[in-house]
Order: structure tokens, then sequence, then C-alpha cells
């Protein structure tokens, strides 16, 4: 066992292991069964104690590159190529790409830098 482990999590353990060991054969297929059960609990609980709740990006919606481009006055394949260039900031959503109006109006006051 290891030296993390609570007191009362190696007394658990312990007495599992002793049940296992009284447990008739036929009845071992039920048990890893629920021992499969309260695994995924454990890892459900520990995944949700570890996710961060999902940042808001944007108070207003995002914009697609057709809104950024129109705001801009250029087209789409512009908006793009500053995107690729690292010179716009933007965020892919799936396979979309988003530009956060806040962040654009930025940008553009910057004069576009």
């Amino acid at each position: 066992m290891s030296d993390s482990m609570s007191h009362g999590t190696i007394e658990l353990m312990a007495k599992l292991e002793a049940a296992i060991d009284a447990l008739p054969p036929e009845a071992c297929c039920q048990l890893v069964g629920e021992i499969e059960r309260v695994k995924a609990r454990l890892w459900s609980r520990l995944m949700a104690a570890t996710v961060e709740p999902p940042v808001r990006l944007a108070a207003k919606p995002l914009l697609t590159v057709a809104q950024a481009a129109d705001q801009l006055h250029v087209s789409k394949v512009q908006v793009y190529e500053l995107i690729r260039q690292g010179r716009l900031p933007a965020v892919k959503v799936g396979k979309y790409v988003r530009l956060d109006p806040a962040v654009l109006a930025t940008w553009m006051a910057a004069g576009g830098t």
C-alpha cells in the first residue's frame, strides 16, 4: 500500500481483500462488476474535482471571419491572412475561426498592429 493513503483507506482495502478471500468463486464475476462501478464513480469524482469551469471568452457572441471582415472593410481572405500571421487574435471553435468583438475593437483602436 502507498504511504500517502489515509489510515481509513488502508483499513477499507484490508477489509475488502479479506472479503474477497472469503468469497465463493461463483460470486467473483458479480463483485468484479461492482468494483468497476465503484471505480467509475471514483474517477468521476476525481475528474469533477480537477476540471475547472469553462472560461467565458466574450460578453458578446464571437464574430465570424465574414463579420470581422465587414467591420474592418477588408476581404475574408485578408482577415484569414492577418490571423495566420499572428497579427489578429482569433480562436478556433471546432473547425471554425472566431474573433472576440472586444479584442477586435482594441486591435482596431491600436491601428491594427
